[in-house]
C-alpha cells in the first residue's frame, strides 16, 4: 500500500497534465488526472465511477481509487492526483488540512500563455497531444476576459499558498517552467521518491513559444501590457 499520498493543486494550462504523467512515469508513483471533474472521472482508470457516485461520498470514491491503483501498480509506494483549485471544495479543504497529504502546488506565472492556451483548446476542442506540433491558430485576445482571468487565477493561487502557509502545511511550489525544462528533482526529493530514474511526460507542449505568433492582435496586446507593468508575460 502507499506511504505517500500527495494532491496536485492546480489550474487548467499549467502542465498538469504534463507533470502527471511524467510522475506515473516512476516505478515508484501512481500520479492520477482530474479524477474530481464535475462532468467525469477523468484518469488513468476513466470512468471507472460515475460522478454521481463519486459526489454521493467523494472520500470513500478516493479510497476505492486508491485501491485499484494499488492492485494496478503494486510496486508503487506514492500515491497522488491533480486537483484543481475549482474541482471539489470540501475534498480541498479536508486534504489541505489532513497532515498526511502531501500538497503540491503547481501554477504558471506567465498567465498571458495560460489564457492563450485555454482559449486555443477551447476552441479547437483539443486539450493535449502526445505529439510535439507548432500549431498555425491564431486568436484575437479579449483583453478584458484575460484581465479576469489574470486576476482570479493571481487571487486563486494567493489565497491557496496563504492557507497552506497558515495551517503549516507540508508543500511544495511549483511553476509551469519547472514541467518545461523537465525539472523534476525537486518534486521527487519532496515525495520521497528516488531521484535516478529518468522520467518524461507522455504529453508534448501544444503552442509555439512567441506570443505575437498566438495572437492576430498582438500589437493591442503588447500596448496594454506595457501599460500595465505586465511586460514580463510577453515572449519574444
Amino acid at each position: 500500500m502507499f506511504s505517500t499520498r500527495f494532491v496536485m493543486l492546480t489550474a487548467a494550462r499549467t502542465g498538469s497534465n504534463a507533470l502527471a504523467s511524467a510522475l506515473n512515469s516512476h516505478r515508484q508513483i501512481y500520479s492520477d488526472l482530474e479524477i474530481f471533474h464535475a462532468d467525469r472521472v477523468f484518469g488513468n482508470q476513466l470512468d471507472c465511477e460515475t460522478p454521481q457516485a463519486r459526489d454521493a461520498d467523494p472520500f470513500a470514491f478516493l479510497e476505492r481509487m486508491e485501491n485499484r491503483a494499488a492492485a494496478l501498480k503494486p510496486e508503487a509506494n506514492v500515491f497522488g492526483f491533480k486537483l484543481f483549485l475549482d474541482h471539489n471544495t470540501a475534498v480541498k479543504k479536508k486534504l489541505i488540512a489532513n497532515p498526511h497529504w502531501k500538497k503540491v502546488v503547481l501554477a504558471r506565472k506567465n498567465t498571458l500563455d495560460q489564457f492563450i492556451s485555454l482559449t486555443i483548446a477551447q476552441r479547437l476542442e483539443h486539450w493535449a497531444t502526445h505529439i510535439a506540433f507548432d500549431k498555425t491558430t491564431k486568436i484575437t485576445l479579449d483583453i478584458e476576459a484575460y484581465k479576469r482571468f489574470h486576476d482570479d487565477m493571481s487571487e486563486n493561487f494567493a489565497h491557496t499558498r496563504d492557507t497552506l502557509t497558515a495551517q503549516c502545511a507540508n508543500w511544495i511550489d511549483l511553476d509551469y517552467d519547472h514541467v518545461a525544462r523537465s525539472d523534476y528533482s525537486a518534486l521527487l526529493h519532496f515525495l520521497g521518491a528516488d531521484l535516478s530514474e529518468q522520467i518524461q511526460p507522455i504529453t508534448a507542449k501544444q503552442n509555439p513559444a512567441s506570443t505575437a505568433r498566438k495572437l492576430l492582435n498582438a500589437d493591442e496586446v503588447h500596448s496594454y501590457l506595457t501599460a500595465n507593468n505586465l511586460e514580463g508575460m510577453w515572449v519574444d
